[in-house]
């Protein structure tokens, strides 16, 4: 799916995709994304929010949050 976030003053473009290997209650949570034309690896949701190897904290929980709102 499309995203469009605004963080921090920054506007981010990208394609965040499901692995269907990750669903759970009909709700991915893990996606593979590229921001701004760029491979930003995997974005998963755990026990305490989302995390990312590559994005700051911040942006990836604000990315894991809409994701969230689109699946509900």
């Amino acid at each position: 799916m499309e995203i469009h976030i605004d963080y921090n003053g920054n506007t981010y473009h990208g394609v965040a995709t499901p692995y269907e290997d990750s669903i759970l209650d009909g709700e991915p949570f893990k996606f593979k994304l590229v921001i701004d034309e760029e491979d930003k690896g995997m974005l998963t949701r755990t026990g305490s929010g989302w995390e990312s190897d590559t994005l700051e904290p911040g942006l990836a929980e604000v990315i894991g949050k809409y994701l969230h709102e689109w699946y509900r």
